[in-house]
């Protein structure tokens, strides 16, 4: 059986939201997904959601509430945590539940998509149900080069790893490690 966490922290930055599931999956062994949200309540912000066995998940959220104690996590209709952050808490773990929304940081078969990766070989060996390249179709041979960093979304029920192209045979994550700041933005 498959249960969903939602927790908020109240993180400006999804690399904040990120170091917290980097902390929390540490010593998780057992298949799980972990999303960072962008939700908003009370006001926008980053919060987490991860998937997985309710075993695990109660040592995840153990984890979570080690790592923030000031985090507010919600696990099936057990609510703990400051109330103000709960609603955002269960924002991230309905979206997660209903595959609706979400931005994949660790998912089964993350570790086996290094470097340049054959499409067939993302949709086979990872939870990535689909590939879409917003420059459009590209060649059935294509390989994705992911520079070890890839960050799939839930959408419409399907986890899709968004890409781009120039060449139809080279894909290339459309999300990028350490994206340039715009407009005097400091990150």
């Amino acid at each position: 059986m498959t249960a969903v966490l939602g927790a908020s922290a109240l993180h400006a930055r999804a690399a904040d939201a990120e170091r917290l599931l980097r902390e929390a999956l540490g010593a998780v062994r057992a298949p799980v997904t972990a999303c960072t949200h962008l939700v908003d309540t009370p006001w926008r912000h980053e919060a987490v959601s991860v998937s997985g066995d309710p075993a695990t998940l109660a040592v995840v959220a153990d984890a979570i509430r080690r790592a923030e104690p000031a985090a507010a996590v919600v696990l099936g209709d057990r609510e703990e945590g400051p109330v103000d952050r709960r609603a955002g808490a269960r924002e991230a773990a309905t979206a997660h539940h209903e595959r609706t929304g979400g931005r994949a940081v660790h998912f089964p078969g993350i570790e086996l998509i290094g470097g340049d990766v054959a499409v067939g070989d993302v949709l086979a060996r990872t939870a990535v149900d689909r590939v879409e390249s917003s420059h459009g179709e590209f060649a059935a041979d294509a390989v994705v080069q992911t520079g070890g960093f890839v960050r799939p979304r839930y959408r419409d029920g399907e986890l899709v790893l968004l890409v781009g192209h120039t060449d139809p045979h080279r894909l290339v994550p459309w999300e990028v490690p350490n994206p340039t700041p715009c407009c005097g933005e400091d990150h």
